[in-house]
């Protein structure tokens, strides 16, 4: 990381998380859309059903739980390695191809509907990063070592809210 010609190494894995509230946006300033494909996924969440809601409540009327670790530095980074080997062919890449010609997109990827989803067109860098690891994180999490057309579909709509596809 550079900030001000002062270079700081990074531990490694380094990860960010980034949350954004809308109501309490006001001050603040929308990312260029040049800068957006720096993340990998922008999900949105909506607020919890009814029942999601009671849960959360009444989670903060009981103690805590114990924090203990569910994943170690070291199994994330094996994790890491692993994913790189998960096959995925040229479909990621076709997908923010297709983004930047202006084709129409499916109407449905995953279980959602999407209409045109030209929100942000996605670069090579995105093509590349973003919507292949992300595709082959979750077909390894759907026990597979390939990544499917329909693992691409899934993450489409998140990805391509950055311009990651």
């Amino acid at each position: 990381m550079t900030i001000a010609q002062s270079r700081t190494p990074l531990p490694s894995p380094f990860i960010v998380m980034a949350t954004q509230n809308p109501i309490e946006s006001e001050g603040t300033y929308p990312l260029p859309e040049a800068q957006l494909d720096r993340f990998m996924l922008k999900i949105l969440i909506d607020y919890p059903e009814h029942d999601e809601e009671l849960t959360i409540v009444q989670r903060q009327l009981v103690p805590h739980p114990e924090l203990r670790e569910a994943l170690s530095l070291v199994d994330l980074t094996q994790l890491q390695a692993t994913v790189m080997k998960v096959y995925v062919d040229s479909c990621a890449h076709q997908l923010c191809r297709r983004t930047r010609r202006g084709d129409r997109l499916p109407a449905t990827v995953g279980s959602r509907r999407v209409g045109r989803l030209r929100l942000i067109r996605g670069g090579a860098r995105a093509a590349r990063s973003a919507s292949l690891q992300a595709s082959r994180a979750l077909a390894l999490i759907r026990g597979r070592d390939y990544a499917t057309t329909d693992d691409v579909r899934t993450l489409a709509k998140d990805g391509l809210r950055t311009g990651s596809c």
